[in-house]
């Protein structure tokens, strides 16, 4: 599976979330102090909906006004540290890869320094979706223990396996070249199609799953995981209609998996039947709890657009409850004082 559930289903439904193009400022605190006399920056690197990279990404950090750019590096888990920094405002612009379905993160970090003391500073930069919006909480699904790959070349298997481990470790590229490499050999693959059809998903090219886990549901009429992974790559692709149709195909296969319903409380909202998208969303959570703990946050949204601000309250406390960090958190945050204040 891959990206955003609290358990192996990720959808980065972390696997896909309610998504802007819009990067987030952050203010950094002051964290501890020490006996030397210059500020530090202790940075972090976080994907929207929870997660960091497994790679090292660039930033460039601007100096305060007058001052130069520098560039660094941060670790393979997302962090970095800076020492030696004088006071003012520092901007930091994190770049990615143009394959990653994630936009340059920015934020922006004051010092205030100290003559006597240094101060260490704590800053995060959220990499926000490219994807459409309102797809957090649901990702899509791998295959599972109904199917089998016993009678598949050796060499085939092979190198899907090395692609689930590309997969695992979030580096996309190598996963689709090892799941191609696996269809050259065995083109009627179900593992590779399905999982080759999730990671094009991710990396946005829509047009290509959606034929990839046509030919994979095709093969497995059956078989919920590409039925709803093709599900997912339609409404990301914005062809409702025929979403329409794939979600009602996933849930007449698998009526206690919790993603496709959760998928047809997104299709519902954006064609602006709130009551369908609420009835939707409170069926997910019942199915998958904190598995998809995002239906809360959209529930939140609906039943303020629903002037049910009670309903709204304990939507995002429930949300909260579970997800602490990331752009949704704090909208949850703000929006729980709002209604908090209108009590």
């Amino acid at each position: 599976m891959f990206g955003c559930r609290v358990r192996s289903i990720a959808v980065c439904i972390t696997c896909l979330l309610a998504l802007s193009a819009a990067a987030s400022r952050n203010l950094g605190l002051a964290q501890s102090e020490s006996s030397a006399q210059s500020s530090s920056v202790n940075g972090f690197i976080e994907f929207e909906g929870g997660g960091r990279p497994t790679e090292r990404l660039e930033i460039y950090v601007q100096t305060p006004t007058g001052g130069s750019r520098f560039r660094i590096f941060s670790d393979p888990g997302g962090t970095f540290f800076i020492r030696s920094l004088r006071q003012g405002t520092y901007e930091f612009n994190v770049k990615v890869p143009r394959t990653w379905p994630y936009s340059e993160g920015y934020a922006e970090l004051i010092l205030l320094g100290s003559p006597r003391s240094s101060t260490t500073y704590t800053v995060t930069v959220y990499l926000k979706r490219k994807l459409g919006p309102g797809i957090t909480g649901v990702s899509g699904r791998t295959m599972t223990a109904q199917e089998t790959d016993e009678k598949v070349a050796k060499e085939a298997r092979r190198h899907y396996r090395r692609g689930v481990d590309a997969a695992r470790a979030s580096k996309s590229s190598e996963a689709i070249a090892s799941f191609r490499k696996a269809l050259e050999i065995e083109p009627e693959y179900l593992f590779a199609l399905n999982d080759l059809g999730v990671q094009l998903t991710k990396r946005g090219s829509y047009d290509e799953a959606i034929d990839v886990l046509r030919l994979a549901a095709k093969l497995a009429p059956k078989s919920y995981p590409p039925r709803l992974n093709l599900a997912l790559a339609l409404l990301l692709a914005n062809r409702n209609d025929e979403a329409a149709i794939e979600i009602g195909l996933a849930m007449e296969l698998d009526s206690s998996a919790a993603e496709a319903p959760f998928l047809s409380g997104i299709l519902e909202r954006r064609r602006g039947n709130r009551e369908s998208a609420v009835a939707a969303f409170q069926k997910a959570y019942e199915l998958g709890g904190v598995d998809v703990i995002f239906s809360q946050y959209e529930l939140g949204q609906l039943y303020e657009e629903l002037n049910q601000p009670e309903a709204a309250a304990r939507a995002y406390r429930i949300f909260l409850q579970f997800v602490q960090r990331g752009p949704q958190a704090e909208r949850a945050r703000r929006q729980l004082k709002t209604l908090d204040l209108a009590a």
